[in-house]
């Protein structure tokens, strides 16, 4: 696993298959969010936006 360099963005970027939406639940996509931020919070990496569609995530960090 390639390692982060301080001071840097880091645009990611998770998309569904065609125009499925990526979480069929909105329970689902809380959870999902839960383990970003707890896993977010085991290190020094601070999430600058996100963006959110029904097929889509854009995460800054």
């Amino acid at each position: 696993m390639a390692l982060l360099q301080p001071e840097s963005f880091y645009h990611i970027y998770i998309r569904a298959n065609g125009s499925e939406n990526l979480f069929r639940k909105d329970e689902n996509y809380r959870y999902f969010l839960k383990q970003w931020v707890k896993e977010l919070q085991k290190t020094e990496l601070m999430l600058i936006d996100l963006e959110y569609t029904m097929n889509h995530r854009i995460l800054v960090i």
